[in-house]
């Protein structure tokens, strides 16, 4: 009975609105009932708001808010060119043990033709796999891909800065302010990455906001007739990227990348973003930078198809970035055509097969936090008859380079005997500089660096503050409320356990 006069007490001293009028007995009984039914409403509407709220901080929301800051030392961007379809002319001639492209796309389409009781369709999808970049250096190896690609000084002819001082903008040779670094990747033929060189000994003065560089990639016929046009029909001319620790695999270079036409000037307009991410149990991100093999979120999906294909298939896919000294088994490339048919065959269906979309999404979160330098485009045809006088005195005249260009020699001399005829000479000569040459500006427009920051929606502070808001509604003062309940528990374990009051002890003296 110790415990109902407590209650009874606590309800009649409480703090806690409409609870001591609910029992008090001088109340008529009407306006106990209404206080009663007031009470377990309010009562009912705290537990669904203090619900709502603990549930909307265990969903982990996050807030993604923007602001402008400097740029720091460490987001130098770094220029990533990948050739997607040309293969050097010189020195596909140096090599002529070598597997040609034309001699590869015959091999390929007598392999795969439809036999009796075969999918058509799925021989001819198989085949057009095998026409790639992928398949052809599958077929003739990685040392002989590196022997016939493009070096750095045959692929760059020329190299510019664009540096600011002041209001006056000028342009100086690159020297050795930037390095340039050769890789391979399977779905492109050869990359180069165009970085600051920390050891260098170029003096800059002024700040350097531009790159501008003269490509030459030497095609074996004008443009639109190489014969590796038919195997990477939709992928001519180059992919660039920019980003901040240079692209080590193409499709991160098809998603975020940009095209640059043989024959034309590309400018590329860069605007820096620093995207930040929240961790478990806000985010699902990873930190990528402390992983010395993979560069982001894209490499690591194509190690983790590496892998599975290396353990569902008997074949391998070579790691991305290859080179010479990449380390393989004794096991084939799974688009190697040296196999028999049948083969062939098996190991692109189980390439397929271990590709699935979803397969490495859990290991393979987005980076915590990921530097972009976002690109903005245009793009005119290029060089121009203004253009091409200049590319032949400076680039090809007296190189080795000239007797390949002698129709446009010929075309500049204006040695002809009609109008017409120095026309269709300029013409011809014009169409085999536009199917070898291309120009890159690239430029960082924006001083300033835009941040996209995802920070906690609700934190354990400001969830303790509503929550005491929330029951404020009812309660009153929430510490009084806690005080209460400590002294109630306080008097029943007193009572329960009998503990014994202390009487004052009083001495009573008699008077003499």
């Amino acid at each position: 009975m110790v415990f109902i006069a407590e209650l009874r007490r606590f309800c009649e001293t409480t703090s806690m609105k409409g609870v001591s009028r609910a029992v008090n007995q001088k109340n008529s009984s009407a306006l106990r009932v209404m206080w009663s039914v007031a009470v377990f409403l309010l009562f009912g509407y705290v537990c669904y708001q203090s619900y709502m709220l603990l549930d909307d901080f265990f969903q982990y929301h996050v807030i993604t808010s923007s602001k402008e800051g400097n740029p720091n030392l460490h987001m130098s961007p770094v220029i990533t060119l990948c050739t997607m379809r040309h293969i050097p002319a010189s020195k596909q001639a140096q090599h002529p043990d070598v597997t040609s492209a034309a001699e590869y796309i015959k091999l390929i389409g007598d392999m795969m033709v439809c036999q009796d009781g075969e999918d058509c369709e799925h021989i001819e999808s198989l085949r057009v796999e095998l026409w790639s970049i992928s398949g052809y250096i599958s077929y003739i190896g990685l040392h002989n891909a590196s022997l016939i690609s493009h070096s750095a000084d045959g692929f760059v002819l020329n190299c510019y800065l664009t540096v600011a001082r002041g209001i006056t903008i000028r342009t100086i040779p690159c020297g050795d302010f930037f390095q340039i670094q050769r890789h391979y990747v399977l779905s492109a033929f050869t990359c180069f990455d165009f970085s600051r060189n920390p050891n260098s000994n170029t003096t800059v003065d002024g700040y350097v906001y531009g790159l501008d560089l003269l490509i030459y990639v030497d095609s074996a016929a004008p443009y639109g007739l190489d014969s590796l046009h038919r195997m990477e029909s939709s992928k001519s001319g180059i992919l660039g990227s920019i980003s901040s620790h240079g692209v080590r695999d193409i499709s991160s270079l098809e998603m975020t990348g940009f095209h640059i036409p043989i024959g034309s000037h590309v400018e590329v307009e860069t605007h820096p973003l620093v995207r930040s991410r929240e961790g478990p149990p806000y985010g699902d991100c990873r930190n990528y930078s402390d992983l010395k093999d993979l560069t982001g979120e894209q490499a690591c999906h194509n190690k983790c198809f590496e892998k599975i294909i290396s353990q569902m298939c008997e074949c391998q896919e070579p790691e991305s970035p290859i080179s010479k000294e990449t380390p393989l088994d004794d096991r084939p490339f799974c688009l190697d055509a040296k196999l028999p048919r049948e083969a062939v065959i098996e190991n692109i269906n189980c390439r397929r097969e271990a590709m699935r979309p979803k397969t490495c999404f859990e290991s393979c979160p987005p980076s915590c936090t990921e530097v972009r330098f976002k690109p903005q485009i245009h793009s005119n045809p290029w060089p121009g008859f203004d253009d091409m006088n200049d590319i032949y005195n400076s680039y090809i005249k007296g190189s080795a380079m000239e007797p390949k260009f002698a129709a446009v020699g010929d075309a500049l001399s204006l040695n002809c005997s009609s109008e017409f005829e120095c026309l269709w000479k300029l013409n011809r000569a014009s169409l085999l500089l536009k199917s070898n040459f291309a120009r890159v500006s690239v430029k960082q427009v924006d001083r300033k660096v835009l941040y996209l920051v995802d920070s906690k929606k609700t934190t354990v502070v400001t969830l303790m503050s509503t929550l005491g808001g929330a029951l404020n509604l009812w309660s009153g003062i929430s510490a009084m409320l806690i005080l209460e309940i400590l002294e109630v528990i306080y008097r029943l374990l007193s009572a329960t356990c009998r503990m014994p009051k202390v009487s004052p002890q009083i001495e009573m003296k008699q008077d003499a």
